[in-house]
């Protein structure tokens, strides 16, 4: 594999997608597209008379590894003169079960690292022979999955479009319970939902909790140690929603976390709360359904109530990893990421 680096941007291609709790929650209505979701890196491929090469949102390019390759060989096949292409690149194990985004970090950038296990899964058509697609999806679907035909490392993702809700959950049990695809997206009349199996939602720290929801002190904050958080999304008017607390459960991210000491701006007996700096990643089971959830304004003598709205709390929430690639805002903190 070739790397390098690039000033080209792609966060433009990237949809804003709404998150789903369920498939229950899908408006259904005949048109309505479902593909498979895999966990990996938001990628697009150029392509240009038989050199290609694949780009993430970071600018990080890289060529000459064998999904690429292979993408190579079967548009040359396909007498495809130039093509840009939106992919997920992610990992697969031997047994070509998909991984999480993680185990794909190591699987491509590892000491042991395994390119013959990258997957380009395709999604999306932007350009053919330097002309824009202005065909819909499906048409560009159907296209793609005849260049990519029979191909190993890359090919359109998993895709249907069911006549019925049924159909639509028996694709779910196929791709998602049994193949291990990180979920299903949804696209009808515009809109595009994600729908997992456990809920992801990216949020930001604004308390570290003194008291858990327990009533009982929480253990280990004496030593210098966070071990649970309390977080909020953002709504329009820029306010915080809380959506509740999150056990943090690594020593080493328990202590990286006491920097936010720092960052104080009130106490209060049950909390320290922090200036809103820190974006992570949860998941949850499940969520509480018609909650009454605070709205706290943060101003220049900290966090003030602002009222309350009805909205979910989440159900045992699982601190997953730090979003350093997020920012505190309404776009990359919005509601709709539960819908």
């Amino acid at each position: 594999m070739i790397e390098g680096k690039t000033e080209l941007k792609i966060d433009h291609y990237k949809p804003t997608m709404k998150g789903l709790v369920s498939l229950d929650h899908v408006d259904f209505r005949l048109g309505l597209i479902s593909m498979a979701k895999a966990d990996g890196e938001f990628t697009l491929l150029k392509y240009k008379n038989g050199r290609a090469f694949t780009i993430n949102r970071y600018g990080h390019l890289r060529s000459d590894y064998p999904a690429l390759n292979e993408a190579v060989k079967a548009l040359e096949k396909a007498g495809v003169e130039s093509a840009e292409i939106l992919c997920e690149l992610y990992a697969v194990d031997d047994r070509g079960k998909p991984l999480i985004l993680p185990e794909f970090i190591r699987t491509a950038k590892g000491a042991d690292r395994k390119l013959e296990n990258l997957r380009l899964g395709v999604w999306d058509l932007i350009s053919v022979n330097g002309k824009p697609v202005v065909q819909d999806y499906e048409w560009k679907l159907r296209e793609m999955d005849s260049w990519f035909e029979g191909c190993k490392r890359v090919y359109v993702l998993p895709w249907i479009k069911p006549e019925s809700r049924a159909e639509l959950k028996k694709f779910w049990d196929v791709w998602v319970t049994e193949a291990g695809y990180e979920g299903l997206v949804i696209r009808c009349n515009g809109d595009i939902f994600k729908v997992k199996p456990v809920i992801d939602v990216d949020a930001v720290i604004i308390a570290i909790n003194k008291v858990g929801s327990n009533g009982k002190p929480v253990k280990g904050f004496s030593e210098g140690l966070v071990r649970s958080v309390k977080l909020a999304l953002m709504d329009k008017q820029e306010r915080f929603v809380v959506i509740g607390d999150c056990v943090v459960p690594k020593p080493p991210i328990q202590k990286a976390l006491w920097v936010l000491m720092d960052f104080k701006v009130q106490k209060e007996d049950r909390a320290v709360y922090v200036q809103p700096l820190v974006v992570v990643q949860v998941r949850f089971n499940s969520l509480f359904h018609g909650s009454r959830v605070r709205l706290l304004e943060f101003t220049d003598r900290g966090y003030v109530e602002a009222g309350e709205m009805t909205f979910w709390k989440m159900r045992n929430p699982r601190f997953i990893r730090f979003r350093t690639d997020k920012e505190v805002n309404v776009k990359d903190l919005r509601l709709d990421q539960v819908e």
